[in-house]
């Protein structure tokens, strides 16, 4: 199962359920999905701008020459 099947199915069961603690503990869940995703994003654009002279400031996603 890819991440956003996932997600969809966790947001599908978000939907049904009425306890706010399995809204959270879904919501936890999708959250660490993206993050996870959003890190590897990161960390291979990171590796293309260093192979090319640059690092990306990751405060703020400039940019700067090494």
């Amino acid at each position: 199962m890819t991440d956003l099947e996932k997600i969809n199915q966790n947001h599908e069961r978000f939907k049904k359920t009425n306890e706010a603690i399995e809204k959270l503990r879904i919501a936890a869940q999708n959250a660490v999905i993206q993050f996870k995703a959003a890190t590897k994003a990161m960390e291979e654009l990171s590796y293309i701008a260093e192979s090319l002279g640059y690092k990306i400031d990751k405060n703020d996603g400039s940019l700067n020459a090494l």
